[in-house]
């Protein structure tokens, strides 16, 4: 039972969270209440083949919680209840776990963007000491602090759980530690995710013992809290032994150049996780130079986020000259850094070598007209390349029209991102011309550049072929790509590439 109404595109819950608007397959309606929720449970009672039941995204309060729940008590064929963004508070939540003590059939609930404190978290922890049914457990972005989680905590000792989303809470030190003693018994959880508390090197190194044991997790979320390098430290001397885990999202953090070093050594041994995301922790040539050395003998890393942090030259001429050896990454975000055009020049080099990489993003590098330059030079040769980024990178005709040429030669690049530059009349069309002999190029993004009205007007004519073929996005057209009223953002060029690479999120991959 799907509960929609407005058809109003609600916006994709990001940043590990389990419960994503792809997984509820719904749309907000936002104009149920308490008494709407009540009528729907009274039609539950008469209505035997309701399995899914979304009504997230509405005004349904405790009292509809409370009414939803009473009927589920006998309801025994719904399996999948989501009422995330309810503004449900503790009593609502203690209603639905009074109802989870005789509920069997339950096995996907997503309580997340409530109003759920400790006391709230307290009953369901209870209730989940006796319920062996639900599986998928989201409860991101509400109020439950170290009382809430430890509370969970015990639960998790003797419930079957196997996805803990606590993402967007207040969990602090001590919670993380009574949750990382309770993963060390625990053998059903493979997803944790704390993204966005409060703990900090003391609970991460907590998590980090947890792991040296833990036979069972294989995606950690610890981003956007208050970790340090100690923290990073432990993390890494984890990673030296542990086999199990394939995700780990360390992101906006403080980890720096000395937590970067201690998870680079990890990853000389680590031969299990491909999917590792440093962005926005400070980490400069020295952490750069250190991953770069990892990489040179790591078989197992496919994916790498290094967004959002200091890398100059030095760290990319280092990165460059691992890509040369390594064979195994296909993957690499370097957006937002300061690698300049020295360093795209040493990552083109690198590109005429590398078979493996098939996605690179280097939006916000300076790297200018020169660096566009050495980078189209090695899209002339490189066969693997198949979504690169280049927005905000001071690139003019020069650098444009560069790129042009190697397009009509290049036969691999599915989608190129070249907003927010400075290319004009000339640089446009002469990649408009490009598409005309290039048949695998599906789209290019040059929204806010410096091309004319007219001359816009010009290419879409131009490539307009009445077939299905290559789209051009520029400033005349609104969207930046489809679905998106507005221009797309640094985080929307990252969502684009992983949905044409087919491959979760670097930041998120439970979204």
């Amino acid at each position: 039972m799907r509960v929609n109404g407005s058809g109003k595109k609600k916006p994709e819950i990001l940043d590990d969270n389990m419960f994503t608007d792809e997984m509820e397959d719904s749309q907000p309606f936002e104009h149920i209440d308490d008494a709407g929720a009540q009528a729907i449970a009274e039609g539950l009672k008469g209505n035997p083949n309701v399995e899914k039941l979304f009504l997230g995204w509405n005004q349904i309060g405790d009292a509809g919680a409370r009414a939803i729940a009473e009927t589920l008590k006998l309801n025994m064929t719904v399996t999948v209840l989501h009422l995330n963004w309810n503004q449900i508070g503790d009593a609502g939540a203690w209603a639905i776990a009074e109802t989870l003590k005789v509920n069997t059939t339950l096995t996907q609930i997503n309580l997340s963007a409530n109003q759920i404190g400790d006391a709230g978290a307290r009953a369901i922890a209870e209730t989940l000491k006796v319920n062996t049914t639900v599986a998928h457990l989201g409860l991101w972005q509400n109020q439950i602090g170290d009382a809430g989680a430890q509370a969970l905590s015990a639960a998790l000792k003797v419930n079957k759980t196997t996805d803990l989303d606590l993402n967007g809470n207040q969990v602090g030190d001590a919670g993380a530690q009574a949750i990382a003693e309770a993963l060390k018994v625990n053998t059903t959880v493979t997803h944790l995710g704390l993204y966005n508390n409060k703990l900090g090197d003391a609970g991460a190194t907590a998590i980090a013992e947890m792991l040296q044991v833990n036979k069972m997790l294989t995606s950690l979320g610890l981003a956007k809290n208050q970790v340090g390098e100690a923290g990073a430290q432990a993390i890494a001397e984890a990673l030296k032994v542990n086999k199990t885990l394939t995700w780990l999202n360390l992101s906006e953090n403080q980890i720096g150049d000395a937590g970067a070093q201690a998870i680079a050594e990890a990853l000389k041994v680590n031969t299990t996780l491909p999917c590792l995301v440093l962005q926005q922790n400070q980490i400069g040539d020295a952490g750069a130079q250190a991953i770069a050395e990892a990489l040179k003998v790591n078989t197992t890393l496919t994916s790498l986020s290094l967004n959002k942090n200091q890398i100059g030259e030095v760290g990319a001429n280092a990165i460059a000259e691992a890509l040369q050896a390594n064979t195994t990454l296909t993957r690499l975000d370097l957006n937002e850094n300061q690698i300049g055009e020295a360093g795209a020049q040493a990552i083109a080099e690198a590109l005429k070598v590398n078979k493996t990489l098939t996605g690179l993003l280097l939006q916000q590098n300076q790297i200018g007209d020169a660096g566009a330059h050495a980078i189209a030079e090695a899209l002339k040769v490189n066969t693997g390349l198949i979504v690169p980024c280049l927005s905000e990178n001071e690139i003019g005709n020069a650098g444009a029209q560069a790129i042009a040429e190697a397009l009509k030669m290049n036969t691999n690049l599915k989608t190129l991102f070249l907003e927010d530059n400075q290319i004009g009349d000339v640089g446009a069309q002469a990649i408009a011309e490009a598409f005309k002999v290039n048949p695998k190029l599906r789209d290019i993004f040059l929204a806010r550049n410096c091309i004319s009205n007219v001359c816009s007007q010009a290419i879409r004519k131009r490539t307009d072929t009445g077939q299905k073929g290559p789209t051009i996005y520029d400033q005349v057209n609104p969207l930046a790509f489809s679905l998106l009223p507005r221009f797309a953002t640094a985080d929307d060029l990252q969502t684009v590439f992983c949905l044409l690479t087919g491959e979760p999120a670097l930041e998120d991959k439970h979204q």
